[in-house]
């Protein structure tokens, strides 16, 4: 078990192995697109808004997990065919965008991330360093939140066109 010292939060504790918040990267998609998987590549890709033409729910609303304020979810078209198929299981590249919201402005990112090796990457970052958390694997504080999911995925295929 590992603690971290949140500036203005206390402690956090997270369980499972220390992870590079750096790591390798360089990951491809199935599809030859690049994967972001290290702080670096998910705070570029939340800043890019490549995510915007993915399938995402129709408009933010409460969130009914620890977000807080409104969100809304993408997810990319790996994962969304797999949610419309009934997947239990998600295939590698699968990600998650969470837009967080607080009333029309966009105040961080919650990212999830299924990597070629099928481990979760999950990050969080609030506006402007969203540099807060990233966790790898699924023995941590995000992905004892996402276990009830299927594989880790709380998005209902429902709520996505």
């Amino acid at each position: 078990m590992r603690v971290l010292l949140l500036s203005g939060l206390g402690l956090l504790v997270a369980c499972g192995p220390p992870h590079s918040l750096t790591g390798d990267g360089g990951e491809t998609t199935q599809d030859g697109g690049m994967l972001p998987t290290t702080l670096a590549e998910l705070q570029a890709f939340a800043r890019s808004g490549a995510y915007l033409s993915w399938p995402a729910e129709p408009a933010p609303h409460r969130s009914q997990g620890p977000h807080g304020g409104t969100v809304r979810t993408f997810v990319n078209p790996s994962l969304y065919s797999s949610l419309k198929a009934g997947g239990q299981s998600h295939p590698s590249g699968s990600m998650v965008v969470k837009e967080l919201h607080s009333g029309a402005e966009i105040t961080g990112y919650a990212i999830d991330v299924k990597r070629r090796d099928g481990e979760w990457v999950f990050f969080e970052g609030f506006l402007p360093s969203l540099d807060q958390y990233l966790f790898v694997g699924t023995s941590n504080l995000c992905a004892n939140c996402h276990r009830p999911g299927k594989d880790f995925v709380l998005t209902s295929p429902d709520a996505l066109p």
